[in-house]
């Protein structure tokens, strides 16, 4: 999905309505992040780790709208999910967010002006890293096989035009 670092107030609409189609009519919403999360090589996870905050938020209206100044994370990627783990959001800082959940609520999603072009915008973009910044983009063709399935994600990239080589090229 385009979305770049919130989703805008037609892209919400849409995930909500997509959402309470699936029988919701609340979201919790988990912003991602925190402070030195781990210390040494082991992979430990330091004292001073801190969580992002975790909020029960109405479908109704954009969570983002919902929340005190407080207790947004400004500019912190956050994910927006089913309490009953039907589906779920994650938008990213890197402009784009990836949406699971049941196929009729991915339809809902993909047949909307908001998002039928979003796996094509998300290849522009990374493409775009690749060619002009020299960006890794190897793990690009196993992430768009595994979002869309084997054969969507293959038929997505064919039609992109670029192989799986080509993604590979700079790791």
């Amino acid at each position: 999905m385009d979305v770049r670092i919130e989703m805008t107030r037609a892209q919400y609409a849409v995930l909500a309505e997509a959402a309470m189609a699936e029988g919701d009519t609340e979201a919790y919403l988990s912003f991602l992040g925190g402070t030195q999360p781990y210390v040494g090589s082991d992979q430990e996870m330091s004292d001073d780790f801190e969580l992002g905050p975790h909020f029960q938020v109405n479908l109704g209206m954009n969570p983002l709208e919902q929340l005190d100044e407080g207790d947004r994370c400004p500019q912190s990627e956050y994910v927006l999910y089913s309490p009953r783990g039907a589906w779920g959001i994650l938008v990213s800082v890197e402009w784009h967010a990836i949406a699971v959940g049941s196929a009729s609520f991915r339809s809902r999603l993909v047949a909307s002006s908001q998002f039928s072009d979003s796996a094509q915008s998300f290849l522009k973009y990374w493409k775009d890293s690749r060619d002009r910044l020299r960006g890794r983009t190897g793990w690009i063709p196993d992430f768009i096989e595994n979002v869309y399935g084997r054969i969507d994600g293959a038929r997505i990239l064919s039609e992109f035009g670029d192989s799986r080589e080509t993604w590979a090229c700079n790791g």
